[in-house]
């Protein structure tokens, strides 16, 4: 389908020839139903549309907390397709339930799994008969919501948690549907997880061959090869070049750029004696992020206690994050054990479920351990009680962890975030810490740096504080 031209002239955009609108749109006048939008995020409409009408697909990476998925209800409201589907990790389909109903006043179909209740049936027969114009699906029902409808919007909500592998049943999906769909927008602060080559596959959907095929991508900038047990592609190389050529398709703002009001994030690591076992566990380790978080394993209970110290130090509540359910459930126990009232939120919550238990932190004050797998969904208002968050360990995967400071350090929050990392001398964490080092190097220089990030290069770099400095006087010289 043929669309005329796009233009834009300040605050003002021609959206005349765009499907389904008409005439000039005053982008100082767009409102959600009468909630106003701050003007980054107008602006950020603004490109994401120029950039749909001429490419068909865009990129919007803003930073977590900058209303990403505000932006985009707006933008699906102003393309006004004949319909919208948002695939999204199962956990957040109702917070898009909730802001396409707040934004736009329309329904959306909340595609759940049909075996559980009549309920879900009904959703899907909406989407499949064109009885609403917005649908909601997690990343492992979208081969049936494609073939149910072809959606003329396609968003992709954090894709980069599912379509990094090129070979996954999620591309392969996509794929076989790509040409019937008119519209791709991918929403995320963090478009890969570890290395350039998690791009290719987004930028192939959202943009076809304009960034060339697999192989040549990974040459050009994954420093590709063939090695000794196959094709290597884990380098980066020309990352300048690849930055100015996603500029062209992508919108990424920090929240240093638009939100100067917003407090400073402050990160420290609080280093503990290793462990024989911790070492032993480091010398026989597989060098692989699988490897690392096995050997993290045998230094998270002795770090437990520090844990805990850390949080005593703290003043007000404090935010923990932690591997696994049994973890978080064990550090609440250790921190009420301590006279610190705490409770455990964790991925294994529904997202509602969740939510209800933030705001019972929130209005008893209490100290919440949670999960890195949590960190994205459900954990919403976090940032109205709490400034302070303390890492039970040093994650491989850098992104996951600004991922979790993000969930404190958005709009709303009004203090200071102060992140404490509890690391382990002689342990796996010493090699984490390197890798997290590098791999911010590289994020930085593909898609821009924000304070969060470079402050969590400095920590690691400077190995912050010291076992016998006093938590407390660090806490309260920085608030």
């Amino acid at each position: 389908m043929a669309i005329g031209a796009l233009s834009q002239r300040g605050d003002v955009v021609d959206l005349g020839g765009v499907v389904g609108l008409g005439g000039v749109v005053d982008l100082r006048d767009i409102r959600l139903n009468d909630i106003p939008l701050y003007p980054f995020q107008k602006t950020g409409i603004s490109r994401i549309l120029t950039i749909l009408q001429a490419h068909g697909g865009a990129l919007m990476a803003d930073d977590m907390g900058l209303g990403k998925t505000r932006q985009a209800v707006v933008v699906a409201s102003m393309l006004n397709p004949a319909s919208t589907l948002i695939v999204c990790p199962a956990g957040v389909r109702h917070q898009w339930q909730a802001e396409v109903k707040t934004a736009t006043g329309a329904t959306l179909a909340n595609l759940g799994p049909t075996s559980k209740s009549k309920v879900y049936g009904e959703e899907w027969e909406k989407w499949a008969t064109n009885k609403v114009k917005y649908a909601a699906v997690s990343y492992n029902l979208m081969a049936q919501a494609l073939e149910a409808n072809r959606p003329t919007l396609l968003i992709l909500d954090e894709p980069q948690n599912h379509l990094q592998s090129r070979g996954s049943t999620y591309n392969k999906t996509i794929w076989k549907h790509l040409s019937l769909i008119r519209y791709r927008l991918a929403l995320t602060g963090t478009p890969y997880l570890a290395k350039p080559a998690g791009l290719w596959s987004i930028l192939y959907i959202l943009l076809g061959m304009r960034f060339g095929r697999a192989r040549a991508f990974d040459i050009r900038y994954c420093n590709g090869h063939q090695g000794q047990w196959g094709w290597v592609n884990d380098g980066a190389t020309h990352m300048g070049e690849l930055s100015n050529r996603l500029a062209f398709y992508m919108v990424r703002r920090m929240k240093s750029e638009v939100l100067g009001e917003l407090p400073a994030v402050i990160q420290v690591i609080r280093w503990v004696e290793g462990t024989k076992a911790a070492a032993t566990a480091l010398a026989t380790m597989d060098h692989t992020i699988n490897g690392m978080m096995k050997a993290q394993e045998h230094t998270l209970i002795e770090k437990m206690d520090e844990v805990v110290s850390v949080v005593k130090g703290t003043s007000g509540p404090t935010i923990v994050f932690t591997w696994l359910r049994e973890h978080a459930n064990q550090l609440a126990g250790l921190l009420n054990k301590a006279k610190l009232p705490t409770i455990s939120i964790h991925g294994e919550w529904e997202a509602g479920e969740r939510a209800k238990l933030v705001k019972q932190a929130h209005d008893n004050k209490l100290h919440v351990v949670t999960t890195y797998g949590a960190s994205a969904t459900g954990l919403d208002g976090l940032q109205r009680f709490s400034s302070n968050v303390v890492f039970h360990s040093v994650n491989p995967v850098p992104t996951t962890t600004l991922q979790a400071i993000d969930r404190l350090h958005r709009i709303g929050q009004k203090e200071p975030v102060t992140a404490i990392f509890v690391a382990m001398h002689n342990s796996v964490d010493e090699l984490v810490v390197d890798r997290v080092i590098n791999r911010l190097d590289v994020f930085g220089q593909i898609l821009g740096r924000d304070r969060a990030a470079t402050s969590l290069q400095d920590a690691l770099r400077t190995s912050g504080l010291n076992e016998e400095d006093d938590l407390t006087a660090v806490f309260n010289s920085l608030t």
